[in-house]
């Protein structure tokens, strides 16, 4: 059996679909026009949807999400 596919979202520039909300229509002009979605400033890079200051601030928020929040790992074996 095959597994159902998840089609993208692919959003030319100046096509937005009537139902995504205002913030979100906001955000993907922003994106379009390579700013910031965040702040409005000029993207660290082309095709980049952060600034230099938040994409910090999001690398820092990834790499918490996977550390572990509860019981630390084991220390390693001796075996």
């Amino acid at each position: 059996m095959q597994k159902k596919r998840r089609k993208r979202l692919l959003i030319g520039r100046g096509e937005i679909p009537e139902n995504v909300s205002r913030q979100r229509a906001w955000q993907i002009q922003q994106r379009a026009a390579g700013l910031c979605i965040i702040c409005a400033e000029k993207a660290w890079r082309r095709g980049s949807c952060h600034c230099a200051k938040h994409r910090a601030e999001h690398n820092e928020r990834e790499k918490a999400r996977y550390q572990r929040k509860v019981n630390p790992p084991p220390p390693p074996s001796l075996w």
